[in-house]
Parts: structure tokens; sequence; C-alpha cells
């Protein structure tokens, strides 16, 4: 319904604009009602957000005792400085940011005592700083450029708060006498025990977020007669990160890597074609980038990878 509010807003002010210069016969009249339109359906839009709790709406199952029934918006306070500098008469170009983020109300999935019921909850509070360094270099008479960047973070949740997931909730479910027999689905007692003896995430890190960073490349252009051949080499690094709030050793371990890739491309003395070839991770490196923990409660682990050696070639025309 929002959308085809917008939609009316759009179509009034193109309307009004057109009926203001008596352009193809269209009225000032019909932008008046298109507007009109709009506010309708904002309004109902706006209503109806409200009747369905759209933003906070409950993901629990009712009866949870420890995943609350609504979550919280995420908020973040930004901080940042940088400073951009070129030397050398322009061919050294420096840029540095650094950078300190307050994040309230971090948005996860946890997993309830009572079986089967879990939902989104919010981590209250998480700092994450970083630094960022950018440079680029060009010598030899404008035929090489060497380019790198790197990227240091770290971050950490801060405060007590103590939550399950699926993994922690099922030790505790077959080490605590009060669940056992099925006691996980009907005795308070084994909720109870549970919430108590929930890890704390206090000094976790922060999940997704790389200690260390970045890459570095060489281009270099050699002139042949009319033709150029730019020749250029990259290697880039993903350091280690924590897939998960929970910091569960080698579950939510995600390893870093190495990638190196190989571009070349021709460019005839006919500026409007290039040939080129593209070599994206040459020896096949076998990096994960990213992990999957129990989707959707499905007590799984999956690792996604980069992806294989690809070979492209490119032939390109400009006009």
């Amino acid at each position: 319904m929002l959308r085809a509010a917008i939609v009316f807003f759009v179509i009034a002010l193109l309307a009004m604009v057109l009926g203001a210069g008596n352009v193809a016969g269209v009225s000032m009249d019909l932008g008046k009602t298109l507007l009109v339109v709009f506010l309708v359906l904002a309004v109902l839009s706006f209503l109806a957000n409200m009747v369905s709790g759209r933003g906070s709406r409950p993901l629990a199952l009712a009866g949870a005792i420890l995943v609350p029934s609504t979550f919280k918006p995420e908020y973040i306070n930004a901080f940042e400085i940088g400073s951009k500098n070129r030397f050398l008469d322009d061919t050294l170009v420096v840029n540095t940011a650094a950078y300190y983020y307050d994040y309230q109300g971090l948005q996860y999935l946890a997993v309830d005592p009572i079986p089967y019921k879990y939902g989104t909850d919010n981590i209250p509070t998480t700092h994450i700083y970083g630094l960022e360094i950018e440079s680029s270099y060009l010598t030899l008479e404008n035929h090489l450029r060497l380019n790198g960047n790197i990227s240091a973070a770290h971050g950490e949740l801060v405060g007590n708060f103590h939550t399950l997931d699926a993994k922690s909730a099922g030790a505790l479910i077959g080490s605590i006498p009060a669940c056992g027999f099925g006691g996980a689905y009907y005795n308070p007692a084994c909720w109870s025990q549970m919430v108590a003896a929930s890890p704390n995430t206090n000094g976790n890190e922060v999940p997704k977020l790389p200690h260390l960073q970045g890459s570095v490349n060489a281009g270099y252009t050699a002139n042949f007669g009319r033709y150029d051949l730019l020749s250029r080499v990259e290697y880039i690094y993903r350091g280690s990160f924590q897939y998960r709030i929970f910091n569960d050793g080698a579950l939510d371990k995600v390893g870093g890597y190495g990638q190196w890739n190989l571009f070349f491309q021709l460019t005839p003395p006919n500026r409007h074609f290039t040939c080129s070839l593209a070599i994206s991770n040459l020896f096949n490196s076998a990096g994960i980038n990213s992990r999957y923990t129990d989707p959707y409660g499905t007590g799984q682990t999956s690792d996604e990878y980069i992806p294989p050696r690809q070979v492209i070639g490119t032939i390109a025309y400009q006009f």
C-alpha cells in the first residue's frame, strides 16, 4: 500500500507540473486529485502498520520465558575522523580514517529454554572501533601504479547479558536432572535452571567483524608501438572473525584466507576496442566467505565458500 501511495505522489507531482504549464491538456485538478489519493493511501498504510506492529513484530512463540515477545530497533552512535592527503605532485595519495561505534540493540536470533520457541532479541550495548588506511602511488613516468588498503577493527559486547543458542540449550537439557524425561516441555524447574545457567556474552567479540583485512595490487602499463598492455596482480586478505555472538569455539570461528588475482587489458590503436583477461582466485583458495549455524532451527551448520578459480575474457566496445 505504501508503494502505491508513493506512485500516486510522483504522478500527482508530474501532473501538477504539467498542469501548471498547460502541457498536453493536463489540468491542475488532476494533480490535486491524485495528491488526495496519495494522502489517503499514506494514512491507511500508517494505520495498517500500527495495527500489525510492523517494526517490532513478535517472533517468539507465545509462552517463551527468555526470548521477549517483541524486539527493539537498532541504534548506532558513530564517531569518525579521517584525513585525505596528496604528496609528490599528486602522485602519492594517502587516506586514513579512525572510527568508534556505540551500537545499541544489536539484533540476533535467540533460543528459549522451552523447546521450539525462539526469536529475535537485542544485545544491549556493543562497542566497535577500528582504523583504515588506503594509499595509491603512480611512478615510472605514469606506467606503474601501486595501490593498497588495510583495515584493522575490534569490537566486543559490553555488559552482562545471558542468552541461549540451540547448542547450549541442548547441552543444558542433557545435564539438568529437572529436564529429564521430557521435563524441558513442562517442568518450570528445568526452565529456571536453564535461564540461570545460560551463557554470558559479556566481552564476546562482535560477529562478522574481521580483525584484519586488506589488499595490495600493482598495475603496469607497457607500450608496444601504438598498443597499450595493462598487467595487474592483486592480493586480497580477509582475516578471521566470529560468526555469532556466542563465540562458541570452532563452531563460530571462521578462518581467514588469502586470494591472488590477475588482470590483463590490451588497448589497440582504435581506442574504442579493448580486450581483457581476468583470472580471479588464481590458486583456487578454499576461503570461507560466511557461515550459517542452525538456520530456522535445523541444527545444521554450513559454510559458504568464495568462488573458485575463474577465467573471464572480454572484448568491449565503447561508443
